[in-house]
């Protein structure tokens, strides 16, 4: 003979309705997350980071020769088309 099982505890349910007619201030901010930016956007140290990167793997297909900023500027005008065309702001 088998032993009984309990039932799973069953979690409470909280209805949508009454997240939208509370009025207290802790359901209240439970109900929109905040984004401190759109997804569509790149920080500027996103950006910057990008640009270096770039700017090294340019560096680095060249041998590390040339001029660094020539590097940096080329990066910065790719980085920034490769961001405009995927409908990025920067």
């Amino acid at each position: 003979m088998k032993k009984s099982e309990a039932a799973p505890e069953k979690k409470p349910v909280i209805q949508e309705d009454a997240l939208k007619n509370s009025s207290n201030p802790e359901v209240a901010k439970a109900k929109k997350p905040r984004r401190s930016k759109k997804s569509s956007e790149v920080s500027q140290e996103m950006r910057h980071q990008l640009i270096a990167d770039a700017a090294y793997f340019r560096a680095e297909k060249f041998g590390h020769s040339g001029d660094p900023l020539d590097h940096w500027l080329m990066a910065e005008i790719e980085i920034d088309l490769m961001l405009k065309e995927n409908g990025q702001k920067n």
